[in-house]
């Protein structure tokens, strides 16, 4: 009883498993622009309350077989509000991974947090991304 049991709690962690690489892999295929990219983060800053002070957008190089963007964007909004924009992220179309992220009161406002961040968004590299531009 204890075998089946373990056999079909690992049966269902190797399906939510390739559920998880399949949805990264439609993640990664995705051919978003920084346009794209830029409106998706805005949207995504709106719903959450959340105030973009500034961005800077860089196309990294090309490594094994990734293109990473790099992107740094500086957000303004309460606590709840940062960590459910972090959150939300996973909903983007595209590959995006927070790489470092320091937070900060605003002023002598309490309430209100500054969060610097910068992220990578990965996609696979084709042949005419994959040299500098």
């Amino acid at each position: 009883a204890v075998e089946a049991s373990y056999s079909a709690q690992l049966a269902q962690i190797s399906r939510r498993a390739a559920q998880h690489v399949a949805q990264i892999e439609k993640k990664l295929e995705a051919s978003g622009t920084q346009v794209n990219l830029v409106q998706n983060l805005a949207t995504l800053a709106r719903r959450h309350n959340v105030k973009i002070l500034s961005e800077a957008y860089e196309q990294g190089k090309a490594k094994d077989g990734y293109m990473p963007f790099v992107h740094e964007l500086t957000l303004q909004g309460g606590y709840a509000e940062l960590r459910q924009f972090l959150v939300a992220l996973q909903e983007l179309p595209t590959f995006t991974v927070v790489q470092d992220a320091v937070m900060s009161r605003a002023g002598d406002a309490a309430v209100v947090i500054k969060a610097q961040l910068r992220m990578h968004t990965y996609r696979k590299a084709d042949n005419r991304s994959s040299g500098a531009k």
